[in-house]
């Protein structure tokens, strides 16, 4: 058999209808581009594509009209949230570390301890976070706690580390939790390197760190008649305005302050958000010859043959006399727009103008603020601003001068611990709005600007006795009620939630006994023996078993949280509709919201409250009840009866 000659090979040739089929098709493809414009709109000019197209169209317009009418409805009705700083809108919640939590099993609270409870502030809902002082302390000193520095930037060995407070910082910050510092600028121990050196030698460089004198002065420590100078022989007297521990520094020397700024800057940098810097009105170093002037001249309205009268004052309490502009009388504005006073009548006739007097003494507080307030504005860049407290005046109208003026920003807040001290035994409607207003008038007084300052309110602090110590154990949910409620930024020193009292030491702390965490060994705040004795009413008065009830301190203070981060309580007007000597009731205002309407009774028999009802709906709802008696909706309130010792919250439609 041949083999094939593939070289040679042929194909066989194809049918003819099969090429010219091919070359057909080739030609029908190469020719192909769709269908034309007449062809189109022949096959879409057709009654069922009409009818789908004007229908989608239709629908397009319809919706896109609609989601704009939406838009603008929602812009027009819904209530704008008030634009409000962190500081002015969250609970500020103190704590004592060395009695909140101990982690080191050796009975003193510590930084990790705070770190370990911050799942605890969260569950209240509290979002500022106001440590008392941590810094490095002399040892063996348990008076005057957190006082005794002997380095300003050194966290106390008791308490912890600085990678310990740093992480703790970091820790707060992922649960926003704002951390503010306290900060004493006022003295340091007597053991700190700068006294030591100060006090050895006269001529160095920090000989004039501290207030020196050769023979003294006649100054005492407070109302204890105890001598505020101390001698050191062959050194002199060296001034203390608290103990002879904790000798004062003296602001007078430029490279103190320098010291001071760089310490606030050094924990700024560090992370916190904030401080409270205390005792500012001891930095005025008035002493020896020249006698420490600690006393605000009072305001007057004394008019003398129609002028206005200035008081007197001695030469060495020269003055700085401004006329300000007439003051209003402490009010809200109604929603017509009418000015009403602190009871709700109309304003009158335009009172005198006052004279506000500004002592040399508190200019020269507002100067070291001034100082102070350029390290904290150096800190602050967008979206981190730095908080700066002060605290420390020895009455109102001293304290307001630290917010500044319209022209000089100063504190963002000057603590109001007079309304603090002025609440004890059985506390007095009358007494507590007048504290109120006295505040609001003092800001008033300064100018304009200054009267729309922020407020802080305090009922608590690490130096005096617990409000349920003070007053009555039975006044703490009304009296936290108020605190919640008031016009400014609450401040909460820790365990006033649980109705603490304190400890029964007979010393100036007993306040600062450990929280109460459960009813096991130690409270469960340590596994050693506390620092301080534990407070009275551990036992029944702590975190584990509080949480149980329903109605306790505990779980009443979280749903007055809430209420107080409500818009018409954070920033409304504070209109107050009724007072006496048993109890109060106010409303909280704002604009296109809810009117609250908080009632009060702080004695201990049943109160009858009126309101009328150009103020008050005849019906409102319950939003909160201390003993449980007011529940639900559509309830009439204009007259009511509130039993003692017991709070009740309304709210209802704003009345136009």
């Amino acid at each position: 058999m041949s083999t094939p000659d593939r070289d040679n090979y042929e194909m066989a040739p194809q049918a003819e209808r099969d090429v010219e089929k091919a070359k057909q098709v080739e030609e029908e493809e190469a020719g192909w581009t769709g269908l034309g414009k007449d062809e189109l709109l022949a096959v879409a000019d057709t009654p069922a594509w009409n009818w789908t197209r004007n229908v989608l169209l239709v629908l397009f317009w319809v919706t896109w009209v609609a989601m704009l009418i939406a838009a603008i409805w929602i812009v027009v009705t819904v209530p704008r949230c008030p634009d409000v700083e962190w500081w002015e809108k969250n609970v500020v919640y103190q704590v004592e570390p060395r009695s909140f939590y101990d982690t080191g099993d050796d009975g003193v609270g510590d930084l990790k301890g705070i770190k370990e409870k911050l799942g605890y502030l969260e569950e209240l809902n509290v979002k500022n976070l106001y440590i008392n002082s941590i810094f490095a302390q002399a040892n063996g000193t348990n008076t005057y706690p957190g006082n005794h520095i002997v380095d300003f930037k050194a966290v106390d060995e008791n308490l912890g580390t600085l990678d310990d407070f740093t992480v703790l910082v970091e820790a707060a910050g992922e649960s926003s939790i704002k951390v503010i510092l306290e900060f004493i600028p006022n003295h340091s121990s007597d053991q700190h390197p700068w006294f030591m050196d100060s006090k050895a030698n006269a001529t160095g460089p920090k000989a004039d760190y501290y207030i020196w004198s050769d023979n003294g002065g006649s100054e005492t420590i407070g109302d204890s008649g105890a001598p505020a100078w101390t001698n050191v022989p062959g050194r002199g007297y060296y001034y203390h305005s608290m103990d002879p521990s904790l000798p004062d520094l003296n602001y007078n020397n430029e490279d103190l302050r320098k010291e001071i700024t760089d310490a606030m800057n050094y924990w700024l940098e560090l992370g916190v958000d904030g401080m409270v810097i205390t005792n500012v009105d001891s930095v005025v170093d008035s002493v020896g010859e020249n006698s420490r002037r600690r006393r605000q001249a009072a305001v007057t309205n004394d008019t003398v043959t129609g002028e206005t009268m200035a008081p007197t004052m001695a030469p060495s309490e020269a003055a700085t006399t401004a006329m300000m502009p007439e003051p209003e009388a402490t009010k809200s504005t109604n929603m017509d727009g009418a000015d009403t006073n602190m009871n709700g009548a109309e304003t009158g006739a335009p009172e005198p103008e006052p004279t506000y007097v500004v002592l040399e003494d508190d200019k020269i507080v507002q100067d070291r603020i001034a100082q102070w307030r350029e390290v904290f504005t150096d800190n602050s860049y967008l979206g981190k601003y730095r908080l700066l407290l002060t605290s420390g005046a020895d009455s109102i109208e001293s304290a307001v001068t630290q917010y500044g003026n319209e022209d000089r920003l100063l504190a963002d807040i000057p603590l109001n611990i007079q309304f603090l001290e002025s609440i004890s035994g059985t506390p007095s409607g009358d007494d507590i709005s007048a504290s109120i207003e006295a505040w609001e008038e003092a800001k008033e007084n300064i100018d304009e600007k200054t009267a729309s300052r922020w407020n802080s309110w305090m009922l608590s602090n690490n130096n005096v006795n617990r409000l349920a110590k003070r007053c009555s154990s039975g006044l703490v949910n009304v009296m936290n009620t108020l605190l919640l409620t008031l016009p400014g930024t609450p401040i909460v020193m820790y365990g006033e939630e649980l109705g603490m009292q304190g400890n029964a030491d007979n010393d100036n702390f007993n306040q600062l006994a450990p929280m109460s965490w459960a009813s096991s060994k130690n409270a469960n705040f340590s596994k050693a023996t506390p620092w301080k004795a534990l407070d009275s009413k551990w036992m029944e008065n702590n975190v584990e078993e509080l949480k149980k009830d329903d109605m306790s301190t505990l779980n009443i203070f979280k749903s007055l949280v809430n209420i107080h981060l409500e818009s018409p309580v954070v920033a409304g007007t504070f209109d107050l509709i009724s007072s006496s000597n048993n109890g109060m009731a106010y409303l909280r205002r704002l604009r296109d919201w809810p009117t609250y309407l908080v009632v009060l009774n702080f004695g201990s028999s049943d109160e009858e409250f009126e309101f009328p009802s150009d103020r008050v709906r005849d019906e409102v709802e319950a939003v909160l009840s201390t003993d449980g008696k007011f529940t639900g909706k559509d309830l009439n309130v204009q007259t009511m009866t509130l039993a003692g010792q017991q709070a009740a919250i309304f709210k209802f439609k704003a009345i136009q």
